[in-house]
């Protein structure tokens, strides 16, 4: 007796072959879902890294605006500065001339008239007319007694064109220091 299991192993190579092209379609299948999720997965990821990116944007452009404003604030604040600086000057500079004119009335006698007094910064010029040699010296003594006041030099001194012969011209130069 012969017993054909050509057909028996037929059928077994068949059920195999559909095991396993159903097993690759599942292992693909399956892949591909696990492909998908991962792309979903990064997909999320990228879309909450697009919605930080777009409000770290969008506070770093309220920042900006912000910093516009301190700056122009700052620019504000410097010129007022330089305006206050320079009324602070002015009013230290008229202070001085009258503390000057102030002084020097108190510091010149009945015997010498001032002419002109010419002030630069804090050099003072001073042009006049004195009865005598003395009375210029007395001046020159008072300036340098004074606490406004420092440096006295006699620049010339010549005989005025009065009728007294011993009046005399003078110029002094002193520095202003209060």
């Amino acid at each position: 007796m012969q017993i054909n299991l050509l057909p028996w192993r037929e059928e077994l190579r068949q059920t195999k072959k559909k095991q396993l092209l159903s097993m690759m379609g599942l292992y693909i299948a399956l892949s591909l879902l696990i492909l998908a999720v991962i792309h979903l997965h990064y997909r999320g990821i990228a879309n909450n890294q697009n919605k930080l990116n777009t409000m770290l944007s969008d506070a770093i452009t309220a920042e900006q605006g912000v910093l516009n404003q301190i700056g122009s604030k700052a620019t504000e604040a410097i010129d007022v500065e330089k305006q206050l600086k320079f009324v602070i000057q002015l009013y230290d500079n008229n202070y001085r001339a009258v503390r000057l004119l102030n002084d020097l009335v108190s510091l010149v006698s009945d015997n010498v008239s001032i002419d002109e007094i010419r002030r630069n910064g804090n050099t003072i010029d001073l042009s006049g007319l004195a009865k005598s040699e003395e009375d210029i010296e007395q001046l020159m003594k008072d300036i340098q007694k004074s606490q406004y006041f420092d440096q006295p030099v006699l620049l010339s001194t010549n005989v005025g064109n009065s009728a007294d012969s011993n009046s005399r011209n003078f110029n002094i130069r002193f520095a202003q220091t209060g």
